[in-house]
């Protein structure tokens, strides 16, 4: 599970106790500079290009746990991989993890026009010499993704199309943040690997991630 910004490993602890409680392995982590505890809004840029890697490492830490001889010994075969569900810009790590990729080229010219997080995701892949023309953070082992009410973190448009596993889109009509033309879109990029997409009624943007609304409110939504 890859949380919003900014939220926290167990903004939607409802979620992942149900699923633990019906036999999957279950694991939420933090994404540095996105959570309630480090949000640092100057960093998206690099919070974006980090968020896949964070998925993909925490799968490569089951890996090693189910290797050992802990708790958690044989409890997975490596080979059947897994799915990945992301809410907000969670939305937008699930995507690339699932094959999105980002233009080099969009990312300039949205810096020519003082976009901070294009600027900043620059910056990041400079410091860390990965100035690519097409940015690609996927991982192969990730057979289905859920996106709730997902983000396209600005950096993601045409290259949604790149998704190449079957996913399931949920989103409330009243979302405020990422709003129903914005998830529309990116439904429509996902063409034939979108599953099915559902809209809940009087529903908003944390109905998913329910401590936003601790902040946000929620007064009678969904």
């Amino acid at each position: 599970y890859s949380h919003g910004f900014p939220s926290i490993r167990w903004g939607s602890a409802f979620m992942m106790e149900n699923l633990a409680t019906h036999g999957f392995i279950s694991i939420a982590p933090d994404h540095r500079y996105g959570t309630l505890l480090d949000a640092n809004p100057d960093k998206i840029g690099e919070i974006l290009l980090s968020m896949p890697l964070d998925i993909r490492e925490s799968f490569d830490w089951l890996i090693e746990q189910s290797n050992g001889d802990g708790e958690l010994s044989n409890c997975i075969i490596e080979e059947n991989g897994y799915s990945i569900i992301g809410q907000s810009t969670g939305g937008y790590a699930s995507m690339m993890i699932s094959g999105a990729e980002i233009s080099l080229s969009d990312l300039e010219l949205g810096c020519e026009i003082n976009n901070p997080i294009h600027c900043n995701a620059i910056d990041f892949l400079s410091q860390n010499n990965e100035l690519n023309d097409i940015i690609l953070l996927g991982d192969d082992r990730v057979w289905a993704s859920i996106l709730l009410s997902p983000w396209n973190g600005t950096v993601l448009n045409q290259g949604i199309s790149r998704v190449s596993v079957p996913t399931l889109i949920l989103t409330g009509d009243i979302d405020d943040t990422t709003v129903i033309s914005e998830v529309n879109n990116t439904s429509l990029r996902l063409g034939s690997y979108l599953v099915n997409y559902g809209i809940f009624n009087n529903s908003g943007h944390y109905a998913f991630a329910p401590i936003g609304c601790a902040v946000r409110g929620c007064e009678g939504q969904l």
